[in-house]
């Protein structure tokens, strides 16, 4: 069996169980929820269900629940992510989403290529040393990263739910992260594809080069797929003048 460093070395993934309690990943789903509720700033996600509006996760989550950063300091992921991405790292952006009873979703295969920034730079021919693509999201500056950038870089996802394969699981082509920017239309599906389950308390970490995709729970399903979606980078000061939207360095 391949230790987590090498499964994400070769696969571009792997997945760590029993990192939080039961009662953990509940008092993390009450706090998360509750900050998102009084929150001001845009950002949250929303679905309107029976004429109600309800909500199932924020793109801007350091922006209105740092504390969140307090969840790599777990032993177990803060170990890994060290070893990793070095002892200077620094958390960059956070999302929070849920797949509630009643509002699912789904995303296509597709890779984790876009940094959020303070501001765009002035691209020269759409494009300088990789940085291209500039959009907005939420109020919030984007750029698609060039691939050393993103090499440099580590997902952390703290599922406070199970995911199985009836609340919309994620789909991964192990692999598929050394292959650089892939036409995903192509030759990504070269890669062989797994569906992933984890129980609640897991946390699954990713190279943001890999290819995924998440499918959307089972009609019938009554069961919540809450998850932190945390994006770290060893790289603290970006070139050409770029600023990171948010670098919270993690001691």
């Amino acid at each position: 069996m391949l230790s987590p460093v090498s499964q994400l070395q070769t696969e571009g993934f792997c997945i760590l169980e029993d990192c939080l309690s039961a009662l953990e990943c509940q008092e993390w789903c009450n706090r998360v929820s509750s900050a998102i509720e009084l929150s001001t700033t845009s950002g949250r996600l929303q679905a309107k269900v029976a004429d109600q509006n309800v909500t199932y996760g924020s793109r801007n989550l350091l922006s209105i629940f740092p504390q969140v950063t307090q969840l790599l300091a777990t032993p177990r992921i803060a170990s890994l992510c060290r070893e990793v991405l070095g002892n200077e790292y620094g958390i960059v952006r956070g999302l929070f989403f849920d797949k509630p009873p009643g509002v699912s979703w789904s995303l296509p295969w597709h890779q984790d290529l876009t940094i959020a920034v303070r501001e765009h730079i002035a691209l020269d021919h759409e494009s300088i040393d990789g940085f291209t693509k500039p959009t907005v999201k939420a109020g919030v500056c984007h750029l698609e990263a060039p691939i050393w950038l993103l090499e440099n870089m580590l997902t952390v996802r703290i599922h406070l739910d199970a995911m199985n394969e009836r609340n919309g699981p994620v789909l991964v082509r192990k692999g598929s992260h050394l292959g650089g920017k892939l036409a995903l239309d192509a030759e990504s599906f070269d890669f062989e594809a797994s569906e992933l389950h984890c129980p609640p308390g897991s946390v699954m970490m990713m190279r943001p080069l890999l290819c995924h995709s998440s499918i959307a729970s089972l009609p019938d399903s009554n069961l919540h797929r809450r998850t932190i979606h945390l994006e770290l980078s060893s790289v603290a000061k970006l070139p050409h003048g770029l600023v990171w939207h948010s670098f919270l360095p993690i001691a």
